[in-house]
C-alpha cells in the first residue's frame, strides 16, 4: 500500500510540475525571427500567394501580417492594404511609414528592408515576393 501511494504522489507530482513548465512556455512573449517581441497578428488580402510580413517599430515590438496576394513585388502586396506608404522617388517608393510608425528624419530614422533574415538588396518596388516568403521592415537610427 506504501508503495502505491509513494508512486500516486511522484506521478501526481511530476504531472503538477509538467502542467507549471507548460504554462510558463505559453506566457513567454513569442519573437520573430530577428527577435523582436510579437505584440499582434493581422492578416490581410486575397490571392494565390501567401507572405509573412512583419513591421518592427524603435521599441522592438513587432505586428506580422500574413498577407494573400498575387503581388510579383513587395510594394504590391502592402501598400494597398496601407501597411506602407512613403515618398516617390526617381529609385522608387522610399517607405516612410510602416504600420502607422512614421520614421522621422531628424532623428536619422529611417525602415530597413529584410528578406528573411537577410538585409534585401532591393528596394519595396523590386523585392520580388515568393509563396511562403517572410519580409521586414524594421525602423532603424543611423545613417
Amino acid at each position: 500500500m506504501k508503495t502505491t501511494n509513494r508512486l500516486t504522489s511522484v506521478v501526481s507530482l511530476v504531472l503538477v510540475l509538467l502542467l507549471i513548465a507548460a504554462a510558463c512556455t505559453s506566457c513567454a512573449p513569442k519573437l520573430t525571427d530577428l527577435g523582436a517581441t510579437i505584440v499582434a497578428e493581422k492578416e490581410v488580402g486575397e490571392g494565390e500567394k501567401t507572405i509573412t510580413f512583419t513591421a518592427v517599430n524603435g521599441a522592438n515590438e513587432a505586428t506580422v501580417y500574413t498577407v494573400h496576394t498575387d503581388a510579383e513585388f513587395l510594394r504590391g502586396a502592402l501598400e494597398p492594404h496601407g501597411i506602407i506608404a512613403g515618398d516617390e522617388s526617381s529609385f522608387g517608393l522610399w517607405v516612410t511609414t510602416v504600420n502607422g510608425v512614421v520614421a522621422n528624419d531628424d532623428n536619422q530614422e529611417w525602415w530597413k528592408l529584410y528578406d528573411g533574415t537577410d538585409m534585401s538588396n532591393y528596394g519595396v518596388d523590386t523585392q520580388a515576393i515568393t509563396d511562403g516568403g517572410s519580409y521586414t521592415f524594421v525602423l532603424t537610427v543611423g545613417w
